[in-house]
Order: structure tokens, then C-alpha cells, then sequence
């Protein structure tokens, strides 16, 4: 099949060097300078393997990445497809929710087609089940792109797991005595008059400084965004282009000839509830060829697979059905909620968000065809046809593999890219359990951009550590969340916090909630309780410093200036040996429309091992500082959710009790219900480790009922009794 390519007449570094209006130069979480991965074959089409390149970080180099900080885990790549057709190890494609492993999307991309010399010509970043590869990674420039500005050495997390420059701080500009509260003028590169003076963007000239949340350089003083306001909790930037005809696979029937356009694609993710179940993805397309592109039409394509844990290949693909939801500019896509192989549980849609048109304004062509029944397009003219049809084709009438592709265009006139220009365009991929939750998600992926990649947020992540001691895990906090403000509502709300667990990182249960005693009573959605006035851990636990309090406290941290107030809680519900993850989140006092915001759990949370330290432990000798974890059983605890497989091949869920701190020299264990009734004796081998497991059946392999249970432990000539309680 032949392959041909028009050569880009312009290097990229000899790019005439433009004004980005819509560039922010603190998105720039370095992660998409990747490290490459090997990729293997796809697993619905027997396909081409792709390859990778070494692994280091190299924007040459085709690399994967992730997007984790909300409710959903999308896999994007730096070659402009999305999603993990490949099925790379340790991706999902769009996994919701997260840590459910059920997976909604096979491969999207954009489409970007134009006419050149009269020729109709469309660039892909993926069609169906093989890709294309029609776009590559591009090279490191030097001209016009954030890593130019800003090296990886000036890059830094901050605790909220935003990313900001190293030395940037806000600043009040206008003298006003208040910090970035305003802009007076025009929001930078939104397209829309935000100050009602009649004028846009560039036009406007009221901006007081850099006080825009995510603009560039408003003031003139060379600096980009020195003001250090980040857009989204995680934000990623790539560049590729559809220059490397080397690249290609799978090409059209009538082969691939390059547009010589250069995409720059910056990515954002939120952790706050209301924002959490979307990712915004902010495009430019630039004209780096040397002729113009006429009658220019973009195009979202997306093979969405919308699968429940453990579905794959065909059974995952063939049972989906979609629509276009013109209310919302969307294409939704959902699974066979009937059939036995597995529901998918919610909804994939991908949305227009912005285009230099207004969004009312725009020529829509919505096209669904069937890989089975074998209606892909296979050239240049069939797909730019499907951009340019303005044709809105109905809802899918039965099941299959259905892909869906929206093209979008100017009503009236074209949309014309000469040498050297750029168009922006804004989408969103998002998710939802039905389809009033896709439809409210949707709304706020628009509201969000309007905001210049802005929401409401949660306060702060709290600086937080952990110590293992015999027996507990203590978790710390400093009160810094309790300083937030937030960046849109500029309310100090903080309400409280949550100290959770998990053994797993994917679920999660709380350990303790505080939060402060006021006169007001709203429903926090994601605990789902209402804010009882809880109080403070100063209000709860002993007043008095640390080392009065039984199970957690308060004190002053004169080290730091101002002093901090730390915080901790015991979680003494622990099994020796075990390794727990921690976090602590604090949550605001609820925004309207957005409910109660919480800091997102994200990467944040803390290993700890449990009951000692590796440096310090050692093997109880005394049957005295033998004890019974967890006590008192409540019905079950985490460590019985992931099971076991009995003789039968069935999954099981034992009931499990643990000794703990037992003696090396070994020990039989009594155990007698409050009556005096003899239940079981437990032989602990010498030798062996210090904890026994228990199934807490009798002699009989009876189940034992809830109640108090009386041990003895006998080690030799000690002798220690003890009670334990069980509530089923």
C-alpha cells in the first residue's frame, strides 16, 4: 500500500514565533516528557505491534500516561490516541470507577481534515481496531512551547497535588490589598467578553497584571503566569504531528498524505466529587506546512468498549449502543444491560466544550458504524465526508461494536488554517452511572472551561505522616488545610476531616471524621451523613497534650513559626505483618451546585506497616503481650474481602480472627464462650511466626455466634486469659 507525504517545508524549529494566547506555561506536570513503555498487540483485531523506545525520557519517544486523581483513570498517549488498545500492563482505558478495573474505552481520537490543493486530506490519531499512527511524538523545539520556558528543574508539587513553578507566588498586583480576586478585564483566550466591555482576549486591554487564573503574560513583564494558579489537580501536556510517514500503520486505502499540522494537547484532571468523573483535554492545532489548510473540520472518534471487570475481547465489545445528545454536544455510549456477560456499569460520552466558533453556531455531522458488519471508512474522501455530511445519524437501532465519530465545523463560511496559524479546540471525555449523572457532568466540564479550567475546590491536602508502634499505627496532621481559601468562591470554608484506610488503595473506610461545631447542617454526598457537629479532635479527645490521650489528641507545634496545631488518631485495629495505606483529607462546608468538596485521595496516601518497625521488633517471649485482633469482631473486616477458593473451585469468604504476639517456644490456645463452654484448642507450632489465624469455627466446624468468648493462652508454665467479643 502505498504511503506518501507532502515534506513539512517548514523545520519545526524555524517556526515563525507566535503569541499562544492560550498557553499556560503551569500545566506543565512534566510527565509527558515520558518514560516509553513496550506496547504489545491489540487484543479485539489481530494487528501490528507497536514498539516503544528505550526507557528513558524522550518526547521522541512514544510513551503512555494516566490520569488518576478523580473518580476515573484514563491512559492517553503522546502520539494523539487515547485510551489502551495494546493492552499495555497496568493500563486501562477508561477505567470508571476508579479501582473497579471495568473499562469503557477501547481507542478514541482526533480527526483534523482539511483541503489542500483541493484534495481532501484527514489525519488520525486512531480509526478502529489497528490505529493509524498518522500522528508521531514530536521532537523537543525551541520556539513557542512550555519546556522551552521552563526546564524540569523549575518544576515542583505542591501538597495539594497541584503543580506550580518553584519561586512563583501570588501576588497582589493591583494594589488592592487582595490576591488575585479580580480580573478587572478580560479572561485570557476563552473567546467569550467576560467583563462586558465589548472586547476579547487579545482586544481587551483592561487586564490589571497577571492575575488571570491560568493566563500568560497579561502584564508584559516576560513571566508567564507568575501568579502560580494551577488549573487542574493534574494536569499533562504532549506535542505530535502527522509529519513522520515512517510511523504509519494501517493506512487508508488511498494511502496517507500529511496535512504538516503540529498538535499541542494539554490534559486535565480533577479530584474534587462534582469534577472528578471527566477529563478536559485543551488542543492547538498549528499549520506547520508551508500551504494553507481550507475548509478545516475537526473530529472526535472514539471506539468505546463499555465493559464490567473481567469482560474482554468480543464479549466486551459486541453488546454496546450509542446516541448523540444534541442538548450537550455529545456522543454517549453505553453497554447491554440485560444480557449475562457482564453490565458495564455507567456511561462513556465525549463532548465539543470550545472551538473558535460558538458552540450553538456549529455544523454537526454525528456518524455510529459497526466494526463486525465491517463499516469503517477506509479513505480520505470517506472520512472527510463524514466530518463535512452535517447528516446526525439515529440512535443505534440493536447492539454491536458500535464506534461513533462528531465531526464539527462553521455553519457558515470555512474554517481556514494558512502557514503558521493555530486553531484552538477543547473536548471532554466523561462518565457517568446513568444518564442524568453524564448529563450533570457534562454541564460542568462546560462550566469549568468558562472558568478558565477553574472550580471550586477542596481545601488543602493536609500534611500528614504515620508511626508504627506494638499493637497501633498513629497518624499525624497539621492544621494547614484549615488556612484554604477557595480560589473562586474566596470563602475560608473549611468544615473537617477524615482519616481513612485501606489495605488495597482502591477501597477505602474512615477511621475517624471531625469537623466543626457551627449552627449550620449540610449533607455531605460522599459519606453520606449529615454534618452532625462532630467537633474538632481538640473537642473530642483529651485537651491535654499527646501523651495523656488514650486513642488520639492534640498539641502545639512550637517548631514552626506561626505554630502548627497537630493532630493524630491510633488505629489500633491492626494485624502484625500487615501493610495498611493511610490518608487524610479535609472537606469544605459545601459549595452550591458542588455539594461537599474533599481533597481527592489521588497518590497522597501513606504506607505503614503494621503493629512494629523493622528496626525495633521483636517476638513477644511473654504470653502477657499475647491479644486479639480485631476486637470486637464487627461481622467482618477488609481483610476477609478478597477471599479464597475452595476444593469446589467456588470463592469463599472465611471468617477470620487473629492471635497476635504469640511466643516462639509455641502455644495452645483456649477458647471458651462466657458460660465456660470449651469451643476449640488451638495448637501454635513452635518456630513459626508470632500471629495464628483463626476461621472461628468450634470443634465441629461450626460457625461460632455472636457473643463473649473467653482464651487462655499456655506457653510452658505461663498462663494468660483474656476475652474477645463477637457482634455478626
Amino acid at each position: 500500500m502505498k504511503i506518501k507525504n507532502e515534506n513539512c517545508k517548514l523545520k519545526i524549529a524555524q517556526i515563525k514565533r507566535r503569541k499562544l494566547p492560550i498557553f499556560n506555561l503551569q500545566f506543565a506536570i512534566y510527565a509527558l516528557l515520558l518514560i516509553a513503555l513496550p506496547l504489545s498487540a491489540r487484543t479485539k483485531d489481530v494487528g501490528p505491534v507497536r514498539k516503544g523506545g528505550a526507557a528513558r525520557i524522550d518526547v521522541g519517544k512514544k510513551s503512555l500516561f494516566a490520569h488518576d486523581v478523580g473518580n476515573v483513570r484514563m491512559t492517553l498517549s503522546n502520539w494523539g490516541e487515547q485510551g489502551n488498545p495494546d493492552a499495555t500492563p497496568g493500563y486501562l482505558g477508561f477505567e470508571y470507577p476508579l479501582g473497579s478495573e471495568s473499562d469503557f474505552l477501547f481507542s478514541a481520537g482526533i480527526w483534523v481534515g482539511a483541503k489542500v490543493n483541493q484534495q481532501p486530506l484527514v489525519s488520525t490519531g486512531t480509526d478502529g481496531d489497528n490505529g493509524t499512527n498518522e500522528f508521531a511524538p514530536s521532537l523537543p523545539i525551541q520556539d513557542g512551547f512550555p519546556w522551552s520556558y521552563f526546564p524540569l528543574s523549575s518544576i515542583t508539587d505542591n501538597i495539594a497535588g497541584r503543580t506550580y513553578i518553584k519561586g512563583a507566588k501570588q501576588v497582589d498586583d493591583d494594589g488592592d490589598g487582595l490576591i488575585d480576586e479580580d480580573p478587572a478585564g478580560d479572561m485570557s483566550a476563552d473567546f467569550i467578553d467576560n467583563d462586558g466591555d465589548g472586547k476579547v482576549d487579545d482586544d481587551d486591554d483592561d487586564n490589571d497584571g497577571d492575575v488571570v487564573p491560568g493566563s500568560l503574560d497579561d502584564d508584559g513583564d516576560g513571566r508567564f503566569d507568575e501568579d502560580s494558579n494551577a488549573r487542574g489537580t493534574q494536569e499533562y501536556y504532549t506535542v505530535y504531528d502527522d509529519c513522520d510517514v515512517s510511523q504509519v500503520q494501517s493506512a487508508d486505502a488511498d494511502g496517507h498524505t500529511s496535512l504538516n499540522v503540529q498538535v499541542l494537547q494539554r490534559t486535565y484532571a480533577w479530584g474534587e466529587a462534582y469534577a472528578s468523573e471527566f477529563i478536559l483535554m485543551d488542543l492547538i492545532v498549528r499549520n506547520i506546512g508551508a500551504l494553507p489548510l481550507m475548509d478545516l473540520y475537526l473530529g472526535l472518534f472514539a471506539d468505546p468498549d463499555v465493559a464490567a471487570k473481567g469482560e474482554s475481547g468480543d464479549p466486551a465489545s459486541i453488546d454496546d449502543w450509542n446516541f448523540y445528545d444534541a442538548a450537550n454536544l455529545m456522543m454517549v455510549q453505553g453497554d447491554d444491560t440485560t444480557d449475562a456477560d457482564g453490565y458495564g456499569p455507567g456511561l462513556f460520552a465525549m463532548k465539543v466544550v470550545r472551538t473558535p466558533d460558538s458552540l450553538h453556531t456549529l455544523k454537526i455531522s454525528f456518524s455510529n458504524f459497526e466494526r463486525v458488519s465491517g463499516g469503517d471508512p477506509e479513505t480520505n474522501a470517506d472520512k472527510y465526508e463524514l466530518l463535512t455530511s452535517g447528516v446526525i445519524m439515529p440512535p443505534t437501532a440493536q447492539l454491536g461494536d458500535w464506534r461513533f465519530l462528531l465531526g464539527f465545523g462553521p455553519a457558515s463560511g470555512s474554517w481556514i488554517l494558512p502557514p503558521g496559524d493555530e486553531m484552538p479546540v477543547t473536548v471532554a471525555f466523561i462518565a457517568g452511572r446513568k444518564l442524568e449523572d453524564l448529563r450533570r457532568n457534562a454541564q460542568w466540564a462546560q462550566a469549568i472551561y468558562d472558568n478558565d479550567f477553574q472550580g471550586p475546590q477542596a481545601p488543602e491536602q493536609p500534611i500528614f505522616w504515620t508511626e508504627s508502634h506494638p499493637g497501633r499505627i498513629r497518624v499525624y496532621w497539621r492544621n494547614n488545610a484549615e488556612k484554604s481559601i477557595d480560589p473562586i468562591t474566596r470563602v475560608a470554608d473549611f468544615e473537617g476531616y477524615a482519616v481513612q484506610r485501606s489495605t488495597d488503595i482502591n477501597r477505602w473506610f474512615t477511621l475517624g471524621q471531625f469537623d466543626k461545631i457551627n449552627p449550620d447542617s449540610i449533607f455531605d454526598e460522599e459519606f453520606r451523613r449529615e454534618n452532625l457537629n462532630l467537633g474538632m479532635p481538640y473537642d473530642v479527645f483529651d485537651s491535654t497534650l499527646a501523651v495523656n490521650a488514650d486513642n488520639g489528641g492534640w498539641y502545639v507545634d512550637g517548631t514552626h513559626s506561626p505554630p502548627d496545631t497537630v493532630y493524630w488518631l491510633d488505629d489500633r485495629n491492626v494485624l502484625r505483618g500487615w501493610q495498611y495505606y493511610y490518608i487524610v483529607r479535609a472537606f469544605d462546608r459545601g459549595v452550591s451546585g458542588a455539594g461537599v468538596l474533599i481533597t481527592s485521595i489521588g497518590r497522597s496516601y501513606k504506607g505503614a506497616l503494621a503493629g512494629y518497625t523493622q528496626e525495633t521488633w521483636t517476638q513477644g517471649n511473654s504470653v502477657e503481650q499475647v491479644f486479639v485482633v480485631p476486637n470486637p469482631y464487627k461481622g467482618g473486616h477488609e481483610l476477609e474481602e478478597s477471599g479464597a477458593l475452595t476444593a469446589s473451585g467456588l470463592k469463599a469468604y472465611p471468617r477470620k480472627l487473629f492471635f497476635m504476639n504469640l511466643p516462639p517456644s509455641g502455644a495452645k490456645i483456649h477458647i471458651y464462650t462466657l458460660a465456660g463452654d470449651h469451643i476449640i484448642t488451638l495448637q501454635h507450632p513452635s518456630g513459626g511466626s508470632d500471629q495464628f489465624e483463626w476461621d472461628m469455627r468450634n470443634q465441629y466446624r461450626q460457625e461460632i455466634v455472636s457473643g463473649v468468648y473467653y482464651y487462655i493462652v499456655e506457653a510452658g508454665a505461663e498462663k494468660k486469659i483474656d476475652k474477645f467479643v463477637v457482634i455478626k
